[in-house]
């Protein structure tokens, strides 16, 4: 990670996969699909927060260059998000919680939290908050074993977007190839998700 200062405010710009964080991840990809055009600046807002009129507003065209040349490794970590599936929920605290071998039979809960889940993306179409709910809904029944997990989703949610998203992808496309009985609840999109399968680097 490389601290970029800029206009007396501090930046984060993250140099390799494992500091690039779920919501950055999602956002990028909400984005990419969403905007009419998507270049290099919006790029680069979402993955440090710089405003793009700042961003546009640079003196030198070789800090925009140097940014983006840091942020290349995104572009190679792609293929590998896009095939990786796994069963392990690793913590922040280092805790890992072993995943079901498949979500086929899933608790009632669960499915009616995945329910509830899809009809609220029917109406806000939030691709990043309907992903990272999913993974809360399957993940947190194994671990919140004692207590009544349903209470907890929205706390386990926070969590999961600030993990690394090379940890939290890879459980939802699993939870995707396993769970054959979902397939009416969760939409036909979802199984074909691009991960910023269309974006080409300048």
């Amino acid at each position: 990670m490389v601290q970029i200062k800029l206009s007396g405010k501090k930046y984060n710009l993250p140099t390799q996969s494992s500091e690039v964080d779920t919501i950055m991840f999602l956002n990028l990809q909400e984005a990419f699909n969403s905007y009419d055009e998507f270049d290099n600046f919006d790029l680069l807002e979402i993955i440090t927060g710089i405003d793009r009129e700042e961003l546009l507003n640079l003196d030198s065209d070789k800090d925009i260059d140097t940014m983006l040349e840091a942020t290349s490794f995104i572009f190679e970590m792609m293929e590998e998000l896009k095939g990786n599936k796994k069963r392990e929920y690793r913590r922040s605290t280092g805790e890992v919680i072993q995943l079901p071998k498949d979500f086929a039979n899933m608790n009632f809960g669960q499915r009616i939290a995945l329910n509830t889940l899809s009809q609220k993306y029917e109406k806000d179409k939030k691709e990043a908050d309907f992903v990272t709910g999913c993974i809360a809904i399957m993940v947190a029944p194994y671990l919140y074993i004692d207590e009544d997990w349903t209470k907890r989703t929205d706390e386990l949610q926070e969590e999961i977007e600030l993990l690394p998203v090379l940890d939290t992808l890879p459980i939802f496309n699993f939870f995707l190839s396993s769970s054959f009985s979902m397939r009416r609840i969760i939409k036909n999109w979802l199984y074909s998700l691009p991960i910023l399968s269309r974006i080409k680097q300048a």
